[in-house]
């Protein structure tokens, strides 16, 4: 196979990986490695910040599908904290946006049904405390009619209330 030259002057085979640098190496064939491999053909960016980015993305994808267990025996979500740094115009918006379409997708979806729920919460509470004032003043008039006496309230012509 032929090597490419990447931004950061490291060869790459798929049958060596990276020369100067411990990177992963992928399935040649893998659905992952194809992403990759396109992306940062296409947006003609480094491979590694391609990469980065995936394996950015896949763990977001996996927080809630998945725990690790620490040495203390805590469990958490998978993390995975990349940074990567490189100068304006370096495409890292691009490469962001390119993997994380489909989780930006999903997440303005469950944004707006969150306020659609919140706006019916507000509504439901909203009608709770009107028909609560409505009963607060049907037992204030229901009460008036009682004589209080040593015994408890007599003579009370309670009417039963339709709810």
């Amino acid at each position: 196979m032929e090597n490419d030259k990447l931004s950061s002057g490291c060869s790459y085979t798929r049958d060596s990986g990276l020369r100067n640098h411990e990177w992963p190496i992928l399935d040649e064939n893998s659905v992952f490695e194809g992403a990759v491999v396109e992306i940062s053909r296409s947006l003609e960016i480094s491979y590694e910040m391609a990469l980065l980015t995936a394996l950015s993305a896949m763990s977001s994808a996996c927080q809630g599908i998945a725990n690790v267990e620490l040495p203390t025996g805590y469990r958490v979500p998978l993390s995975l904290y990349i940074l990567i740094i490189a100068l304006s115009g370096e495409r890292k918006t691009a490469v962001e946006n390119a993997f994380f379409l489909e989780i930006k997708k999903i997440e303005r979806e469950l944004l707006d049904k969150h306020q659609k729920d919140i706006e019916d919460y507000k509504r439901r509470i909203h009608n709770w405390s009107l028909h609560e004032r409505e009963l607060g003043k049907l037992l204030a008039r229901a009460a008036s009619k009682c004589e209080e006496t040593k015994e408890g309230l007599n003579n009370c012509r309670l009417s039963p209330i339709a709810v």
